[in-house]
């Protein structure tokens, strides 16, 4: 329950979740969602920690100049995004900030190597993915619809919209033409807390280069009524939908998809590219949300890379393959390790389609299990892991016989300054590169290069 007293302080910076924070003399850092930095404003903790506190922003008494209006009706309620109240130009600025605030106070480094994050010209509707889950709304006429919603911040509440302005727009006009046709039809949402209904998710994605739109249904059981004629219809009216799954997942789970999946219309893949290379994609792929600056950040990758050209690279975390195949004129031979098979599949399949020249294998396992049985010399590695960062059993076989250099993609700003700052006695940090991958959130994509010491 938040306290009554209020407190009047100033927001000095933009912390790594796009909190406000306060660093007043006699009392410990408070991190204010909504408040920016440069504002002078009144709050309420709700939290209170040794090391720090949270509260909620009450009032803004002096605005900072780069406050904006956010443009989405559902922005103060959905969570989905955190930044749309800040001009765009500031929000790499804060990004920049959250990066370099990061590696000198997670990762001890005393100076950082100058950097920025690459933006957008067009900020919006770039996403290429997304999972919506569904529930009941009530209609303009006060009747009850199927509706697709995004969970409020910190519960699974779920706040509706008509919109998303971080969604490519044929995967709204998608989404809202398959909702419509659901209501035609007797379909119950899941309901999470009791395991009843039956629709779970709607998963959509769709290609920014050829403009193919795939949709999964994913529902508890393997019945749904009406299902193979809402394909047929959706396939017949919207231009460029190229294939149609279900997929079922029985569990009480939090996890999307399950491991069940059947076409219901079209292909078996959609086709998207990054540069001249060529992927393609399954419901469960693993593809970057943001293609045009997943380019930029691939060529950032591929100019590391161009300083050692190396006899071989080793992709660890490789996905479906597609940072790996994007290297492949790159190396003599390029080697991707993934856990997931069917993973491996596509990124062998991807290998395939673009007719890569060099030897291009990819091997399936976990990359703690992988990765110290193989020799790293003469080797350049990239490394893109989980937000949680490298394995122990990982960073034992980089300092025990580690390769020349490493490409450290990371998605997660501290926990890469956590790992440069365990490989500092082997590695130094020589270069550093951003992307604003993620426009609108908090989160920012960024390309470390750390050189082996002597």
């Amino acid at each position: 329950m938040s306290e009554t007293r209020k407190y009047t302080v100033r927001i000095v910076d933009l912390a790594y979740g796009g909190e406000g924070v306060a660093r007043p003399s006699d009392r410990p850092v408070i991190f204010v969602a909504g408040a920016l930095p440069g504002e002078e404003v009144r709050i309420r903790p709700y939290q209170r920690k040794k090391n720090y506190w949270r509260a909620e922003l009450v009032d803004i008494l002096e605005a900072s100049p780069h406050r904006v209006d956010p443009p989405c009706p559902v922005y103060e309620n959905c969570g989905g995004c955190q930044l749309q109240h800040l001009e765009y130009p500031y929000q790499l600025e804060g990004k920049e900030g959250m990066i370099e605030d990061a590696l000198t106070r997670i990762g001890g480094l005393e100076t950082v190597p100058e950097f920025e994050v690459r933006g957008m010209e067009f900020p919006w509707y770039y996403r290429n993915k997304g999972q919506f889950p569904l529930g009941i709304r009530e209609g303009e006429e006060g009747d009850e619809l199927i509706w697709p919603g995004f969970y409020r911040k910190g519960s699974h509440e779920l706040v509706f919209f008509e919109e998303c302005m971080i969604q490519h727009q044929p995967i709204n006009r998608l989404l809202n033409e398959t909702a419509l046709r659901l209501n035609d039809h007797p379909v119950k949402p899941y309901d999470e807390d009791n395991h009843r209904g039956n629709l779970r998710h709607l998963v959509l994605r769709g290609s920014l280069c050829t403009s193919q739109l795939q949709l999964a249904f994913v529902t508890r059981k393997r019945e749904l009524s009406g299902l193979d004629q809402i394909a047929a219809g959706l396939q017949e009216n919207i231009q460029g939908l190229w294939s149609v799954y279900h997929n079922i997942n029985p569990e009480k789970t939090n996890v999307i998809l399950g491991e069940e999946s059947h076409l219901l219309a079209g292909e078996k893949f959609i086709t998207e590219y990054i540069g001249q290379k060529r992927y393609l994609i399954h419901p469960d792929s693993f593809f970057q949300v943001n293609t045009e600056q997943a380019h930029k950040l691939f060529e950032i990758i591929s100019g590391f890379v161009g300083r050692y050209r190396p006899e071989r690279i080793i992709d660890a975390y490789c996905g479906a393959g597609t940072i790996a195949i994007y290297l492949s004129d790159s190396a003599e031979s390029i080697v991707g390790i993934e856990e997931v098979p069917q993973a491996v599949l596509a990124a062998s399949k991807n290998a395939r389609l673009n007719d890569c020249q060099n030897e291009v294998e990819f091997v399936q396992g976990r990359v703690e299990d992988v990765l110290p049985a193989m020799s790293l010399e003469d080797s350049l590695l990239v490394v893109d892991p989980p937000r949680k960062g490298l394995d122990e059993e990982c960073m034992e076989s980089l300092v025990q016989g580690g390769p020349e250099a490493i490409i450290y993609v990371s998605c997660q700003p501290n926990t890469l300054a956590r790992d440069i700052s365990r490989l500092e006695d082997d590695y130094m940090l020589v270069d550093l590169e951003a992307v604003d991958m993620f426009p609108q959130t908090y989160h920012v994509e960024t390309a470390a290069l750390l050189e082996k010491r002597n």
